[in-house]
């Protein structure tokens, strides 16, 4: 099973040094997204105190599978 490396950018770099593996591509864009979702729900508002979060995804052999971006955007009503 190939190991995955979900390294996430929030204002700092934040490598993932340890992976996690996943049965394919597809299972690895599954758990990127219920990682942000984990990290976005432990933040709770302070997640829109940071502008262009993102989430880099990369196989172990360092073939780059996607990045996931996401950010979180205050707009005042008019």
């Amino acid at each position: 099973m190939p190991r995955y490396f979900f390294h996430v950018r929030d204002g700092q770099y934040a490598p993932d040094l340890s992976g996690t593996l996943c049965e394919s591509d597809e299972h690895a864009r599954s758990e990127a997204i219920l990682w942000a979702i984990a990290m976005i729900s432990e933040l709770g508002s302070q997640f829109f105190d940071i502008r262009g979060w993102q989430m880099r995804v990369e196989e172990e052999g360092g073939r780059q599978l996607f990045t996931l971006y996401f950010s979180g955007l205050i707009v005042a009503a008019e």
